[in-house]
Parts: structure tokens; C-alpha cells; sequence
């Protein structure tokens, strides 16, 4: 077993951080993304809980980059094709991320390789041992074992949507993964 050693988002490369490759930039909130952002989170299928799904909540999720403990941060993907989330990064251990993609398009190699070094990135730049994720998207599934992620679990009909619970599965990435 690691140990994990306290690392400060101070020593963190903010500059790769900021503008890490072509394919994903640090999403600005925008009045018109957020407004076409908010409309897939309420919208899109397998996105977003129904306990979630009310426009105060989302955004209130959208407007929150900071928390008490842990720095969250969204990349938009290309052309505001999609958002990658990380959330609760805890610098020398581990963060969360998911994966909101609008174009489907992006499946390409290309695509794949460019969320890899981000994924690889996030993980040297904040010393982490694990990024992990939480999806009922099957599509999002593909994509995270796309990106490297290996299904730890199942979480059986923990995720409601549209009154109709879904399986949601757990993906994890470990830094010896990569």
C-alpha cells in the first residue's frame, strides 16, 4: 500500500492545467454554455438523478468550483461538445470525474488519446493514486474503459431517472494504470 504525502495545489502547473490540449480548455462559465448546459443536464437521459434534476440544483452544481475541502475542475470539450468534470480533488490522493458528452462524434482515437493525457495530467499535476466515476450512461461506460477506467462494481438500481431506477456502475483508474 502508497502512502500518500500532503501535496498543495500551490506546487500544481496551472498553466497545463488551465489550457491542457486542443480537444479540452477550463470551461468559462458563460451565460449561453451554462444556459446550454443546464438544458442537457434536465434533459439528457441517464445525466443527472431525478432528485438532482430541478434548475436551482443544477445550477447551483454549475456556479460551484470551489468547496470547502477539494478543488473541482470543468474542462469543455472542443467546440462546447461535451464537459469533464473533476470534482473533489484531493491533492496526494484521489478525485472523482465524469464524463458529459454531447457529440458522440468524439469517439475517434484522436479523441481517446487527448482525454488520456488530460486523465494522465490531472493525475502527475495533483500526485493522485485514483480517479474515479460513477455512471448508468452506458455510453459513458464505453468512453471511461476508452480512457483506461476498469468497472469495480455495480450499484444495483441506484440511479433514477424519469422514475425508472438504472444500474450505475463504479470505474476506477488507478495511477499504475496508466
Amino acid at each position: 500500500m502508497s502512502s500518500t504525502k500532503m501535496v498543495s495545489p500551490k506546487n500544481v502547473n496551472w498553466t497545463k492545467i488551465i489550457n491542457p490540449s486542443p480537444s479540452f480548455k477550463l470551461f468559462i462559465p458563460q451565460e449561453d454554455k451554462l444556459k446550454a448546459l443546464e438544458h442537457e443536464l434536465l434533459t439528457r437521459e441517464l445525466w443527472l438523478e431525478d432528485e438532482y434534476r430541478t434548475q436551482p440544483q443544477v445550477q447551483n452544481m454549475l456556479c460551484s468550483n470551489y468547496s470547502l475541502y477539494a478543488l473541482n475542475l470543468q474542462y469543455e470539450v472542443g467546440d462546447f461538445q461535451g464537459i469533464i468534470n473533476f470534482r473533489n480533488i484531493l491533492p496526494g490522493h484521489k478525485c472523482s470525474v465524469s464524463f458529459k458528452i454531447i457529440d458522440k462524434e468524439l469517439f475517434k482515437p484522436s479523441f481517446v488519446k487527448e482525454g488520456k493525457r488530460l486523465l494522465k495530467l490531472i493525475m502527475k499535476e495533483f500526485h493522485l493514486e485514483r480517479i474515479h466515476t460513477f455512471t448508468a450512461d452506458e455510453i459513458m461506460v464505453k468512453l471511461a474503459e476508452m480512457f483506461g477506467f476498469k468497472k469495480e462494481g455495480i450499484l444495483r438500481k441506484n440511479f433514477k431517472w424519469n422514475g425508472k431506477l438504472y444500474d450505475e456502475y463504479i470505474m476506477g483508474l488507478l495511477k499504475e494504470d496508466m
